[in-house]
């Protein structure tokens, strides 16, 4: 009597997690810097003209004019300072029951089932705001999440998918529509 053949899956179910890169991240400054200024620079230039024929002109309007300036500023350091938070904190980690994003600011903690593979895409924001970002896509083709490449060493990404048993593909240079799926 031959002996009966099962197909079994042999993918390791021990946890792994991955954490951002701070070299990803540095990585990426060039490219977001110059993406910002495109957009915000010739607010920012016009902004900064406002504020000083408003002070010439009158100076009595100086203190308005400088608090606004100041919450503007604010809000760029409150942008930063959640970016460095996420960078610092966030985890992403797989275990049996399939990957979990924690230490997000200002957020709970996500969970996802595991996803057959990892794309690599350019998304498109509109307005000509282009940013890498990996899809992670079920055995359907739906997306069950992204994240920004800004802040994923792709060493960790492949790390992962080993882990779950996923597959890597794509390229970035291919600009895609930004997907429904949530962002982690």
């Amino acid at each position: 009597m031959a002996a009966a053949s099962y197909d079994v899956d042999c993918r390791p179910m021990s946890d792994i997690t991955v954490r951002p890169s701070r070299q990803a991240y540095e990585a990426s400054w060039p490219t977001r810097k110059r993406q910002a200024l495109g957009l915000g620079g010739g607010a920012l230039v016009a902004f900064f003209v406002i504020v000083v024929v408003g002070i010439v002109r009158q100076p009595s309007s100086a203190l308005l004019i400088l608090l606004l300036l100041g919450v503007a500023g604010l809000a760029t350091v409150g942008v930063f300072a959640i970016e460095f938070a996420y960078l610092r904190n966030a985890t992403i980690t797989f275990d049996s029951a399939g990957l979990c994003l924690s230490g997000v600011p200002f957020s709970r903690t996500r969970t996802s089932p595991a996803p057959s593979r990892f794309e690599r895409a350019t998304l498109d924001f509109g307005r000509g705001v282009h940013r890498r970002a990996w899809l992670a896509v079920d055995s359907s083709g739906r997306p069950l999440f992204w994240t920004y490449a800004d802040f994923w060493d792709e060493s960790s990404v492949d790390q992962l998918a080993e882990a779950i048993g996923a597959s890597v593909s794509g390229d970035w240079s291919a600009i895609t529509a930004k997907p429904a799926a949530p962002r982690w």
